[in-house]
């Protein structure tokens, strides 16, 4: 099978465009170093890509039990430390009420122990996971 490339090119005022084949991402410093901060900073698509691997991994394993995970989402917040490095996430996963309580371990242990991102990530960057049982 062919690797697909992602390509990344500056685009001036502190934006990149990153491009896998049609598609295309724009991240942005903040404001405070004279971006445009419109777009993502990269800071936030490390977190972002983590809790969308999980939210697929979990998904996936709750089509294959036949469930649904329609007005699933997951909110994220975000330490850094005094080194001006991410130091912890944090992700508040908002789940299917439905899920049924004898499976709701295994989903959790899904998203978090099966994420290839989330396993990718520097283990000096923390973790938390919430799960809330809240969507109805």
């Amino acid at each position: 099978m062919e690797e697909k490339l992602t390509r990344i090119s500056y685009e001036g005022n502190f934006r990149t465009a990153i491009r896998y084949q049609d598609q295309v991402i724009y991240t942005d410093a903040v404001k405070e170093y004279g971006a445009l901060g419109e777009s993502l900073t990269p800071a936030e698509l490390l977190p972002a890509a983590v809790a969308s691997c999980t939210m697929t991994t979990i998904a996936m394993k709750a089509t294959k039990m036949g469930l649904s995970v329609d007005g699933f989402y997951i909110e994220i917040s975000k330490e850094f430390s005094d080194h001006f490095s991410l130091a912890s996430m944090t992700f508040t996963c908002h789940m299917p009420a439905a899920f049924p309580e004898e499976h709701r371990a295994s989903f959790e242990l899904a998203g978090e122990k099966y994420c290839i991102v989330g396993r990718s990530v520097d283990p000096a960057i923390e973790q938390k996971f919430i799960y809330l049982y809240d969507v109805k």
